[in-house]
């Protein structure tokens, strides 16, 4: 959950825009969504801290910003303002420069600079005594510039320079002693792990592009535990195929690579060394089939590519071939980017010749739901010249812009409905620009600039609201109408639903967004009350808050039954029950004995204490009168209670009921 906005009167404000627009009659297009909220303005003044590349940790998230007090440095946030600290490597307003946050375990591994080490593999758990340098790979201040670091579970593998054996594939733990070089590819001072270093995990091996004297720039392989190296793929055995692109799909990895007959094409191998395969030449020549980008869904990987004829479409492959997906622009170019998988569907934008650049979804099938989802700009092209789309739980978020507004925060859950604006961040004309950060669970942290604070730190919570008690009645009360205090983290809340017969039960609005939850009259005994918060879209927390309670406004029973038994002639023992159906005992009080039919005044008093449903004796310390009248009594003297008794809620009720003293 996201809490406590820094910036609260700025998300006030979207929230009140999209009320005053309803009421006006016009449904704007960020109307019934979750608000997003600015979680702090880091460089305060306007200049904007340009918060990138985020990745969670435990309860918060780990990114890059800067401001003049602290520099370009980590930054670790919990989504509260109060929360959101540097991470401080070069005290005193330097700058460490960092980047490549992995995570790996509970901690997470980058690369950052100082002037003694250069830029070398550091690691923090999210506070400031424990980010650390790792190992300093190249000795000196140098710097081992370790970089592209990928999750191997446990562990990164990444590419570093050691100063002796040149650029190569390094595995790490976080620890020194966990730290070191996977192998020597490119024996020497050579660079085995150039530029163009990006590794991906398929089973248990890492595959990545690496540089050998002798088979050139081609597809290589280590395991995941570190140790060696092993060719896989030597595709242009005269020169270098350059492998890039690198996607698993099920037990396959599919990549491009230049084959001089072939030009830059899909190729696949399922990963042992020597097996590997050509998966489609698209333009059928020896020319590059322009295969823009390759993503995953399922035991398949979908192609931007340019074929023969029909320009750059969407394809499909998988070991047993390529077929196209759609052709969106008939012998255009529909060019679709931003290829995003999200359960069982395919996110991205094209150009059909009409709409413009657009929002598309496909359901991946060959000839099967390839759609545009919603025109957002009826005028253009929505997409942002930047715009990559993020997926949050079964929801996407991308840049797009309206035309009438400018580039801003969309969300889509696949419907043309669905799509909608999430606010206008920087109002009217102007863009906020947003991209992203990191996604922790339901919340998108992105960057944005509401034209007074620059590029900052923002946060969108798409889950359902959680519930929190603030203060009730505890377990018991006398309250036929209990009151409550509620509160939620989401800053979108609508309202508070309550059920009087527990989670199970029906739900009715009970309180608004102040938390003062007032429950209807209820009867007598006892229950499970049932509270959720429910933000502005209907998401209702989906694990209420269950409060046992038991209401009782009755005044406990209690009654004199039985004989009197003497206490030695100053003090009698009268039996008293508490009546079992008392839901707060015990029954407490005072007990009076007067005679019955007899001599007006008080014979004796006592106190006591019962359990409900229980039969105690209580002393009853006897008057003058009383010892009068008892003490001589040589035949059978009928007496009766009166008395208060109170229960532990302070109900008040009755003491009755009438006994005989036995000579």
């Amino acid at each position: 959950m996201v809490r406590d906005a820094f910036s609260v009167p700025r998300s006030v404000g979207v929230l009140a825009s999209l009320v005053a627009a309803w009421v006006i009659g016009e449904a704007p297009a960020d109307a019934a969504v979750d608000v997003p909220m600015e979680v702090a303005d880091i460089r305060s003044g306007g200049g904007g801290s340009n918060p990138v590349g985020g990745v969670p940790l435990g309860s918060r998230v780990v990114f890059r910003a800067s401001n003049t007090e602290a520099g370009q440095e980590p930054w670790v946030t919990d989504g509260t303002a109060a929360g959101t600290l540097p991470l401080e490597i070069v005290p005193g307003g330097g700058s460490s420069n960092p980047g490549g946050f992995t995570g790996i375990g509970d901690e997470v591994l980058f690369n950052a600079f100082t002037a003694a080490t250069g830029d070398e593999l550091w690691r923090t758990d999210g506070t400031q005594a424990g980010t650390s340098l790792v190992q300093d790979i190249y000795p000196g201040a140098t710097g081992s510039t370790p970089r592209a670091l990928l999750d191997v579970g446990g562990a990164a593998v990444f590419r570093a320079d050691d100063g002796t054996t040149g650029s190569e594939p390094w595995r790490s733990d976080g620890t020194a002693a966990g730290t070191g070089r996977i192998a020597d590819i490119n024996p020497g001072a050579g660079n085995g792990a150039g530029s163009f270093f990006f590794p991906a995990r398929m089973g248990e091996y890492v595959y990545y592009r690496a540089n050998e004297p002798v088979a050139g720039s081609e597809l290589w392989r280590s395991p995941v535990a570190g140790g060696g190296a092993e060719l896989v793929a030597n595709v242009a055995l005269a020169g270098s195929s350059d492998p890039l692109q690198l996607v698993p799909a099920g037990s396959t990895l599919f990549f491009t690579a230049t084959e001089p007959t072939v030009g830059r094409e899909l190729w696949r191998t399922e990963g042992t060394p020597g097996n590997f395969n050509l998966s489609q030449n698209f333009d059928g020549a020896a020319t590059d089939s322009t295969i823009n980008e390759i993503e995953a869904l399922g035991s398949h990987v979908y192609v931007s590519a340019a074929a023969a004829l029909g320009g750059v479409e969407l394809w499909r492959a998988d070991p047993s071939g390529v077929e196209l997906v759609a052709d969106m622009n008939g012998l255009g170019s529909s060019s679709p980017q931003n290829l995003t998988a999200v359960g069982q569907a395919l996110y991205f934008t094209a150009n059909d010749g009409f709409n413009g650049r657009e929002l598309w979804r496909s359901d991946g099938e060959p000839g099967g739901a390839t759609n545009l989802v919603r025109d957002i700009n009826p005028t253009g092209s929505s997409a942002c010249a930047i715009n990559p789309i993020t997926a949050v739980g079964d929801e996407i978020f991308f840049c797009a812009t309206d035309g009438s507004t400018g580039n801003e925060l969309w969300r889509s859950d696949g419907t043309t409905a669905g799509t909608v604006r999430v606010a206008d961040i920087n109002p009217g004309a102007a863009s906020s620009s947003p991209q992203p950060v990191a996604v922790h669970g339901d919340t998108f942290y992105f960057s944005a600039d509401d034209g007074s604070h620059g590029s900052e730190l923002w946060a969108i919570d798409t889950g359902a609201p959680e519930t929190t008690l603030v203060s009730g009645p505890g377990s018991r009360t006398s309250d036929p109408s209990p009151s409550f205090e509620l509160s939620s983290g989401a800053v979108d809340l609508a309202r508070f639903e309550c059920s009087p017969t527990g989670p199970g039960g029906t739900f009715a609005p009970c309180g608004g967004l102040n938390g003062s939850v007032e429950l209807p009259p209820l009867p007598d005994g006892a229950r499970d009350i049932a509270m959720r918060a429910v933000d502005v879209r209907d998401n209702a927390d989906a694990s209420p808050l269950v409060v046992p309670l038991t209401i009782d406004t009755r005044g406990p029973r209690v009654v004199l039954k039985g004989k009197l038994r003497s206490s030695g002639g100053r003090a009698v023992k009268a039996k008293l029950a508490c009546k079992r159906s008392e839901l707060s005992g015990p029954c407490r009080g005072k007990v009076a004995l007067v005679a019955a039919g007899g001599p007006k005044g008080k014979l004796g008093s006592g106190r006591f204490s019962l359990k409900p449903g229980k039969t105690k004796r209580a002393k009853v310390k006897l008057t003058r009168r009383g010892r009068a009248l008892l003490g001589s009594a040589d035949t059978t003297v009928k007496v009766r209670a009166k008395g208060r008794a109170r229960d532990s809620l302070g109900n008040g009720g009755k003491v009755k009921g009438r006994a005989k003293l036995v000579p």
